[in-house]
């Protein structure tokens, strides 16, 4: 496994605070999954390893809809977990 940017457990905690459970975590790609009902069911996927957030949210003209963030720091990962429809202007999109 290769060496994580992000703490594990430092975003299980942050995750929590913010209403979302644990869903998945796959070490062998450095993956951590989370859940929360919100606007629709909302997922969140971290790549603790690379240092990338994706959301996958129910957009509302859009359908479902992903969105990659590469390069997201502790600051930006933690407002992620508390509004994963922010917008920062950075990223890829996937329908």
């Amino acid at each position: 496994m290769r060496n994580s940017i992000y703490d594990i457990e430092k975003i299980k905690v942050i995750a929590k605070q913010n209403g979302w459970s644990e869903i998945d975590h796959q070490k062998n790609i450095g993956l951590l999954s989370f859940t929360r009902m919100g606007n629709g069911k909302e997922r969140i996927n971290i790549y603790y390893t690379r240092g990338t957030v994706g959301t996958c949210l129910e957009h509302p003209k859009q359908g479902k809809t992903q969105l990659f963030r590469k390069n997201v720091n502790y600051g930006m990962l933690a407002r992620l977990l508390e509004k994963p429809r922010l917008h920062t202007r950075i990223g890829y999109k996937r329908r």
